[in-house]
């Protein structure tokens, strides 16, 4: 075995490079960074169902004979966010009610 020479070494390393260069462009496939926030991807999320959704809402609700019901379920619809701050304050009552009933054996006053 002799001795490995620089021009020599520099040739193969170049070599192994561009085999390498070769393998990354074929079988590697970078995956794209989602930049979106949580909250944005979750709207996009909830816009796709309601669209998915929309004629089997529009449906429902043309059956429903009552035109309170009727304009109850289409505010729901259209703005949930207000009923949904509503149903999670009344959420929180009651798990605060149940703790004090734990917490008092049970006896509220």
């Amino acid at each position: 075995m002799g001795r490995i020479s620089q021009k020599h070494l520099n040739k193969v390393l170049k070599e192994y490079e561009w085999i390498i260069k070769i393998y990354r462009k074929k079988y590697s496939k970078e995956a794209k960074r989602d930049w979106r926030t949580y909250e944005q991807r979750l709207a996009l999320r909830i816009r796709h169902a309601a669209k998915e959704l929309l004629p089997l809402i529009k449906e429902a609700c043309s059956q429903i004979t009552v035109p309170q019901w009727k304009k109850i379920l289409k505010n729901f619809i259209e703005n949930p966010f207000p009923y949904l701050r509503e149903y999670y304050k009344r959420n929180s009552s009651e798990s605060g009610y149940s703790c004090d009933k734990r917490l008092s054996g049970w006896k509220v006053w």
